[in-house]
């Protein structure tokens, strides 16, 4: 089946956070998403000078939300495109970077240092699995998502043994790819229903 008609039948991805843990820890500290705190959120006052409480506006007193840096590796121009485009419709996420190699991919997450590395499997140069092994080994703090159409259980178990924190299988990514760069960045283990996640 044509993988980029499929794709095209996902517009509107799902942010819905994920609960499963984390049974394979990877490197570093889980990550907290950003967003406004209870205080934030309006029914505030400040006091003038002259010793007045006047209340504010919420916009006036928002918190700055925290934005996650992404770098993107396809080598299919179309398929990074739809990626970019769910990845984009996201406030906090931001697009530092992509390319279209696994070479060219680590000088991108050595300069960049991104919060989140979002991967292809089978890439010329380098493929996806050698990507996340040195991503791992050299920048622990960048959370890795595999997408890929190779979804066998070996391809699955390869990437988290090569150090993913998440699979998407590149059909699902519609529906599934914030949910996995969520529980990415959280910390969290994550694969695409309907793939099975891999014991170790």
């Amino acid at each position: 089946m044509n993988t980029f008609r499929l794709f095209q039948k996902y517009h509107f991805p799902i942010a819905v956070p994920v609960s499963r843990p984390c049974r394979a820890a990877a490197d570093g500290s889980p990550r907290s998403g950003g967003g406004l705190s209870s205080e934030g959120r309006g029914g505030l006052t400040s006091r003038g000078s002259n010793g007045i409480r006047v209340a504010e506006s919420p916009y006036q007193r928002k918190e700055a939300s925290t934005i996650f840096s992404i770098v993107l590796v396809d080598d299919h121009a179309m398929v990074r495109q739809t990626l970019k485009r769910i990845l984009n419709q996201q406030a906090d996420l931001h697009l530092a970077g992509e390319t279209d190699n696994g070479l060219e991919s680590l000088s991108l997450v050595k300069r960049l240092q991104p919060d989140l590395l979002v991967t292809d499997l089978m890439m010329p140069g380098m493929n996806g699995l050698e990507v996340a092994r040195r991503v791992r080994l050299s920048f622990p703090a960048t959370r890795i998502v595999v997408v890929s159409v190779n979804t066998d259980a070996p391809y699955v178990a390869a990437a988290f043994r090569c150090g993913a924190d998440a699979f998407v299988a590149k059909p699902s990514c519609g529906q599934h790819l914030i949910t996995a760069v969520r529980a990415a960045l959280a910390g969290q283990r994550y694969v695409s229903p309907p793939l099975a996640e891999p014991e170790f």
